[in-house]
């Protein structure tokens, strides 16, 4: 059978119905080793655990395909990894079928109502242990960099643990109709049980976590020891890592401070030619359905629709495209999606019409014909974007001087990171490769691992620490 006679939706569909021949069908005629990204994508091996058939020929076809020692151990470690996966998570939820109280599932209220105490209990136990060993260090004797790293420590502490607690809590109250079907396997009391079960939950979601990065290709699995059950994460793109590191920070000083987003260069840069795009998109489903719609309020809502979904490109954004040292990976890829966010949203807005004021509307969401025409009407961004890039680096002309304040706005602290008034020619270089951003937020990222205890199994996951600020270096060593 030829591999191009069979996609990966049929494959999926077969798997579901426990049919594997299309599969193993497929990966015996592949020659590219993009096909395991696809099986990852689409978490094709967790279908059909048991079949020894089809886990044997994805090995052969690593071996056969694969000629790096390294890349080979990735995927068998990934084949190893969703084992675990499947043997620790069915445990789980055996755990969790023990551990929830009958009597709470009565109504999804009285679930729910549970469930908001016992939250609420152990959000207020962690907020008041939270700052301890924050509170015992005297901060009189720190500097100003010395001060700002513990509050960040802190706050970025506190989110994560929040975080771990809200997400936890969402997959509890989504197991309800779960726990109802097995309600005959389950505990007739159980005192604890609401606060057991957000911990299981929790664990649940640690390997979720894992495998949609594997999946998404953001991270490589590997062991360091084949004998042992001790999974390592390893972050694939660092520079992608931080620039989320980055975001993350802005918006938490931006909340906490009650900062008003600024509009963005990146913005700027897409909104005359999204705007182009619009009429062309616009005047293209008009005369599909020949329908008229300029000019009027169906017309003006798509139209503002558009202008504010550029809003949502953030100086993260712009830190990731100015420092991509291949301008012609990045940059396009926001082009399309903003592209395709035209199609979609002005597609949306003729179908809601069309529902409204009684008219027929039958064009396709996105016709990809019409679509690539687009893409080629773009022109050469390249050089539109080289002045954009410039323009988002002028602070640094005016000496990279950065101040440290208050939430009122006082100065406590001010440093320039450059050694004069106006950059030299090599200074300036140099903060495309580590732009100011990073060298305000954290000098030296280094990549370390936070284990965590599943049964017999162990999961490392990657966290970037900067090197400099000793309370996470502190916080590593203990993990």
């Amino acid at each position: 059978m030829e591999a191009k006679k069979i996609s990966i939706k049929q494959i999926k569909s077969d798997l579901l119905q426990g049919i594997t021949l299309s599969a193993i069908d497929y990966l015996k005629v592949s020659t590219s080793p993009l096909i395991f990204q696809e099986f990852k994508e689409q978490k094709l091996l967790l279908y059909v655990p048991q079949d020894a058939q089809l886990k044997n020929e994805y090995i052969n076809s690593v071996k056969r395909l694969l000629q790096s020692e390294i890349e080979i151990k990735e995927e068998l470690a990934y084949i190893n990894f969703v084992e675990v996966y499947i043997a620790e998570t069915t445990r789980l939820y055996d755990d969790l079928l023990k551990t929830v109280d009958k009597n709470l599932l009565v109504n999804l209220k009285t679930f729910l109502f549970n469930i908001i105490s016992a939250v609420d209990e152990h959000v207020d136990h962690m907020l008041q242990t939270f700052y301890q060993d924050f509170e015992k260090d005297d901060i009189t004797t720190n500097t100003p960099n010395e001060l700002t790293e513990k509050h960040e420590w802190a706050f970025n502490g506190l989110r994560g643990k929040l975080n771990d607690v809200m997400f936890a809590v969402t997959r509890l109250i989504n197991s309800y109709p779960f726990l109802c079907e097995n309600i005959d396997l389950i505990n007739t009391y159980n005192k604890d049980g609401i606060a057991t079960a957000l911990t299981i939950c929790s664990n649940l979601n640690s390997f979720d976590y894992a495998l949609d990065k594997i999946s998404y290709d953001e991270w490589y699995v590997f062991k360091k020891d084949e004998m042992e059950d001790d999974f390592f994460f390893r972050i694939k793109d660092l520079n992608l890592e931080k620039a989320r590191d980055l975001g993350l920070k802005r918006e938490l000083s931006s909340l906490m401070l009650g900062i008003q987003k600024n509009k963005r260069w990146l913005q700027e840069l897409f909104a005359n030619p999204i705007m182009e795009i619009f009429e062309w998109i616009w005047e293209y489903y008009q005369n599909k359905n020949t329908i008229i719609l300029n000019e009027n309020d169906i017309y003006e809502s798509a139209k503002n629709s558009i202008i504010n979904s550029l809003k949502s490109l953030g100086a993260d954004d712009e830190l990731l495209v100015s420092t991509e040292n291949d301008k012609s990976e990045v940059l396009p890829y926001y082009y399309v999606a903003a592209i395709l966010n035209t199609f979609s949203r002005i597609n949306q807005e003729f179908k809601l019409n069309s529902l409204r004021n009684k008219f027929d509307y039958t064009a396709p969401e996105i016709p990809i014909d019409f679509a690539n025409s687009i893409f080629n009407r773009l022109g050469n961004w390249k050089n539109d974007f080289q002045y954009y890039l410039h323009h988002s680096l002028m602070q640094i002309l005016n000496g990279a001087h950065v101040k440290f304040t208050t939430s009122d706005g006082k100065v406590i602290f001010d440093k320039k990171y450059i050694n004069s008034n106006v950059a030299t020619t090599e200074e300036f270089i140099s903060f495309l490769s580590l732009p100011l951003d990073w060298r305000i937020g954290a000098q030296n990222y280094e990549v370390k691992y936070h284990k965590e205890i599943f049964n017999n199994f162990k999961l490392n996951f990657p966290i970037l620490i900067n090197e400099d600020n000793k309370i996470d270096n502190k916080v590593a060593a203990k993990n």
